[in-house]
């Protein structure tokens, strides 16, 4: 399981048989990279000097004078495009957001004394449309999908349409408006924080993944206009949804069929103890000691296997090459009754394992874990599973997919040694490894 905070790889495993009995195991995770669209509203806040002259066609003088007006709100809207460079399993990420679309607009009213009996007041209606470009690196949460991001913001002014609005509130409401002559519109250089939260809706053809995110960030830079010595400037809020589209990464590996393969027996169940019962009045005896295995149907144990077992595989010298035979049994012992992870001589071997099965679409991995009679039937079972599936869980984490590896635990069931010597035990605890060529 990936730790939290890391981009998830959403690994999907799935097969298929062919015409010819073949089996084909199709493994997905998500891809890298992210392409999608955005839009949503935008809120200003807009501050610090905005100046315009009472006739904006003509210099600012004594009878032409400034109005500075006051701080105000606005709304707008955002449209754009991106791409995401989101590496599974990552914890950090990046993205490039272009909004080819950024309008904003605002209202802001100034009411001068007047020396005449006219109610005169100017709004000062400001429009702009930008290009923004906005580069971005993104921190995944602790949560799913949940992340934060800021980054830079470029931004061009590639329209205007800004205008002064008189109002002539005692004769009617006479409206005029003068169109803004702005030549001053600045490049803005900013600075942005936000969050998102990505949600998976969609799969496309089993091959592209479909995300919804919403999203809020706050941006700030230096000022937007200059005109008539302005020094005006805003706090933009943006809120919207963005939709994404992610190309999987595909893996497939054939298994091929193999009409001569006999799958391995199962056994069914086991008693391997020692029992001593006495009661109160009855001449004591010696314990019978006693070894019941209870055989797979049509199985019959005639007596007990009186060759040497076989030694468990030899440890490699330090650079020796490890040699890797297909289709032939490894044994790696457990020094403890307890033990169940890997060790040196075990995992350098494994190595060995996924770097040949990796190389070879046709071959599978089969493992299986014994314990010794040291604990009850349940912990014995228990310890040789976990042998088992801790040999698989490093192979996956090697790069083999799980339907290539077969893992099974068979508790004390096929002893290779006596029970009766910690040598024996030894030996009988342990996992059993063998790469099948199909």
């Amino acid at each position: 399981m990936p730790a939290k905070g890391q981009a998830p790889a959403g690994e999907i495993d799935y097969e298929y048989i062919t015409p010819r009995e073949d089996t084909v195991v199709i493994n997905r995770r998500a891809g890298d990279y992210w392409f999608g669209f955005m839009a949503g509203p935008n809120f200003q806040y807009y501050f610090n000097d905005l100046k315009i002259p009472t006739n904006p066609l003509r210099p600012s003088d004594e009878t032409n004078p400034l109005m500075n007006f006051p701080n105000g709100g606005g709304s707008g809207l955002h449209i754009g495009f991106m791409v995401e460079y989101l590496p599974p399993l990552k914890h950090w990420a990046g993205a490039l957001k272009v909004y080819f679309y950024d309008y904003r607009t605002s209202q802001t009213e100034f009411d001068p004394p007047h020396l005449d009996t006219l109610d005169l007041k100017y709004q000062a209606i400001m429009s702009f449309t930008h290009l923004s470009i906005s580069p971005s690196v993104r921190y995944n949460l602790g949560i799913e999908g949940l992340h934060a991001f800021g980054g830079l913001d470029l931004e061009f002014s590639i329209g205007n349409d800004s205008r002064l609005r008189h109002t002539f509130v005692n004769s009617g409401d006479i409206l005029q408006d003068w169109k803004l002559p702005l030549s001053d519109i600045n490049t803005r250089l900013g600075l942005h924080l936000g969050g998102g939260w990505d949600i998976y809706i969609a799969d496309i053809n089993n091959r592209i993944r479909v995300n919804l995110t919403p999203y809020i960030s706050i941006h700030t830079g230096t000022s937007i206009l200059s005109d008539f010595n302005s020094s005006w400037n805003a706090v933009t809020f943006r809120a919207g949804m963005a939709i994404k589209f992610g190309p999987d990464i595909i893996r497939e590996d054939t298994l091929f069929f193999n009409p001569d393969y006999v799958a391995p027996e199962e056994i069914l169940a086991s008693l391997d103890e020692e029992r001593d019962v006495n009661f109160p009045g009855f001449e004591r005896k010696e314990p019978i000691a006693a070894v019941i295995n209870i055989p797979p149907p049509d199985v019959m144990i005639a007596g007990e296997v009186a060759e040497k077992p076989e030694l468990p595989a030899e440890e490699a010298e330090p650079g020796e090459e490890i040699a890797l035979e297909t289709n032939k049994t490894e044994r790696f012992p457990y020094q403890r009754p307890s033990d169940t992870e890997l060790y040196s001589d075990l995992e350098v071997y494994l190595d060995k394992v996924a770097e040949t099965v990796k190389s070879n679409p046709s071959f599978e991995v089969r493992i299986v874990g014994y314990s010794d009679n040291s604990g009850t039937t349940a912990q014995n079972f228990s310890r040789s599973r976990e042998r088992a599936q801790k040999v698989k869980d490093y192979l996956v984490s090697k790069g083999i997919p799980r339907r290539r590896i077969l893992s099974t635990g068979r508790g004390a069931t096929q002893p290779i040694a006596r029970n009766d010597t910690e040598e024996g035990r030894q030996k009988n605890r342990r996992v059993e490894i063998v790469v099948v060529e199909n």
